[in-house]
């Protein structure tokens, strides 16, 4: 089941969510030989929407630890300007896992903000 989590930050600045992955049981999720897919976060226009951009592992999703099933998500600058815009977007995290099968472990709203030192032209 997924846990509820809304953010907001501004563009041009780094979005950094940590988590621990659980299992069905709620225990930590052995993360040991997850490859670059099967760990995913994405953002889109809306929940159910188009979706924006996707980030792996290895390309802005860092396992901090495998064995406590624990995660980076950073959402970098140069992964936002060509694809936002300031507003109101939905994000969720999902893990594929042989033993565990396919979860959402967060979901939620993302609310994206101006920013006084916006790169020009985003």
């Amino acid at each position: 089941m997924a846990t509820d989590l809304d953010v907001e930050f501004r563009l041009d600045e780094t979005l950094t969510i940590s988590c621990e992955v659980k299992d069905p049981d709620g225990e930590a999720m052995n993360l040991t030989g997850l490859v670059t897919n099967d760990i995913r976060w994405g953002i889109s226009d809306s929940k159910g929407g188009t979706r924006l951009a996707t980030l792996a592992i290895s390309s802005g999703i860092t396992v901090v630890s495998a064995v406590a099933g624990t995660v980076t998500v950073r959402f970098a600058p140069s992964s936002q300007a060509s694809l936002f815009a300031p507003g109101r977007y939905y994000h969720e995290l999902q893990v594929v896992h042989a033993t565990h099968g396919t979860s959402i472990q967060f979901a939620g709203k993302a609310k994206i903000l101006e920013s006084v030192f916006m790169t020009e032209g985003s």
